[in-house]
């Protein structure tokens, strides 16, 4: 994780995606959530709701508190969803909504209205 850490930007999101879903250790599973923390800021968001709906209480944990900071500071940046970023956080807020931390399926949603009427 720490060779692959700067260049995080530059691996394929859902090769990570996977590697975070598999039934991979423990230590696997966390390093691949760290380098998707380091994706694009939309296009992170449906790795990281599908996370807080992981078994592993841990790994769950930290998406969800990554999933709060971005929400207090998703305006720091001005980068826009894409039309696919969009449909993608639908569809995951709609599989694990139960599971996300209290306001976040809300938040998530208010964002995208911004951007998608």
């Amino acid at each position: 994780m720490k060779a692959l850490l700067s260049k995080a930007r530059h691996i394929p999101l859902t090769d990570l995606e996977h590697l975070v879903a598999s039934g991979a250790n423990y230590h696997v599973r966390r390093n691949a959530l760290t380098l998707v923390l380091h994706a694009d800021k939309w296009k992170k968001i449906p790795a990281l709701l599908e996370v807080c709906a992981d078994n592993e209480v841990r790994l769950a944990e930290q998406a969800a508190r990554t999933l709060r900071d971005w929400s207090i500071n998703y305006n720091s940046s001005f980068a826009e969803p894409t039309r696919d970023d969009y449909e993608r956080i639908q569809s995951a807020l709609v599989k694990f909504e139960t599971k996300l931390p209290h306001g976040i399926a809300a938040t998530l949603r208010a964002c995208l209205k911004i951007y998608f009427k």
